[in-house]
């Protein structure tokens, strides 16, 4: 059985993640090699690409790496036919 709420943990832990090749690791071992990401800003067709989505969105906020700015996951899953959602949120501590 999926353990989503470890999913959502492993998919802000790739958010999170300020080294690109560890990043991508991360990213490769989440998403299938087809996979597709939506949200209002962005959509990215592949690793690849949402790879490089998460490393332009960490660059559009300067201080990501400096100030420790880290997705925390507030709340667990609820499931929609194929979708997954959850309530994050963005901290400088790990709390």
């Amino acid at each position: 059985m999926i353990d989503y709420t470890e999913l959502a943990r492993r998919y802000l832990g790739a958010w999170n993640e300020t080294d690109p090749t560890t990043r991508r690791t991360l990213v490769g071992a989440l998403f299938s090699a087809d996979a597709h990401y939506t949200d209002p800003m962005a959509v990215a067709e592949g690793r690849e690409a949402i790879t490089a989505t998460i490393g332009a969105v960490q660059d559009q906020f300067p201080g990501f790496t400096t100030t420790g700015m880290r997705l925390l996951l507030m709340r667990g899953i609820t499931r929609r036919d194929s979708n997954n959602r959850f309530l994050g949120r963005q901290s400088t501590t790990s709390s």
